[in-house]
């Protein structure tokens, strides 16, 4: 009886009042730690609402280490009895389990350090006067996070920042809510001020386009003492200092961030200080 349902709802013609049809595949890969009913079925047939609603419903949450989950057929069955969706609403079937891999990039120590040159220059006495520079190499190995996930990194200088000389700032790096790895970076405060809004940075040519149209770039989201990073897309060409549209690659969200190197952008949403 099951199977004669399924195929109605597959059948072409079928009445769009007829029940949602979820094929559970047998691999799906993801970028972001929450897993749904879309990302591990194919969701069709029903009338559209129903199907999104089906679609959107979180199968599993993957911790930021986690490689992969199995979710297996009877999870999607009882996610979506437990989300009020019946059996003559919904027919699951396919495959018995979904072998779920994440898709993983690096955190990359130009995201940790800008986020402790931010915190340090926002505490130095005459932040106008100085730069700030990484005076050792971040040695220990960065984790790697869902590709989808913004990543959070809480900076704090050891003490009080000097108006000039060696601080060091403790960071914290977390992800999805989870805390990865906490270690300090040392960064040197020296006279001279920071380089001006158009300034060339080292090895880039004077006007030099940095971010090209369609291309991915790293957006750096600062809110008061927090900065979380993203993966974006340009919708423009930008150099140094200019201001263009990205678009957030999950959220297709589009964003204003200015260009302040190769490949990287910054989005300043405000906030506490």
């Amino acid at each position: 009886m099951r199977a004669l349902v399924l195929l109605a709802a597959l059948a072409p013609g079928a009445a769009a009042a007829g029940p949602v049809a979820v094929v559970l595949e047998d691999r799906a890969t993801v970028r972001t730690a929450v897993v749904t009913v879309g990302d591990v079925a194919r969701v069709t047939g029903g009338d559209p609402a129903t199907r999104a609603r089906v679609a959107a419903l979180d199968l599993a949450e993957l911790k930021a280490r986690d490689p992969a989950v199995t979710v297996g057929r009877r999870v999607v069955e009882y996610r979506l009895r437990l989300a009020g969706v019946e059996a003559t609403e919904a027919v699951v079937a396919g495959a018995d389990a979904a072998v779920v891999t994440v898709a993983r990039r690096p955190v990359t120590a130009d995201e940790v350090v800008a986020a402790a040159r931010a915190e340090v220059l926002r505490q130095v006495p005459a932040p106008d006067a100085v730069s700030v520079e990484l005076a050792q190499p971040v040695a220990v190995k960065l984790p790697e996070v869902p590709a989808g996930e913004a990543v959070a990194v809480a900076a704090k200088p050891h003490g009080r920042v000097p108006p000039s000389g060696r601080v060091q700032v403790d960071v914290a790096v977390s992800c999805a809510g989870e805390k990865l790895i906490s270690f300090a970076v040392v960064l040197d405060i020296k006279p001279g001020g920071r380089p001006e809004a158009g300034a060339v940075p080292a090895g880039a040519r004077p006007g030099e386009v940095l971010v090209r149209a369609r291309g991915r770039v790293t957006m750096q989201v600062k809110s008061g003492v927090m900065t979380a990073t993203a993966v974006g897309e340009a919708l423009q060409d930008g150099r140094l200092g200019q201001t263009i549209q990205v678009q957030n690659v999950d959220s297709k969200k589009t964003l204003t961030a200015r260009v302040v190197g190769p490949g990287l952008v910054e989005i300043d949403l405000g906030g506490a200080p």
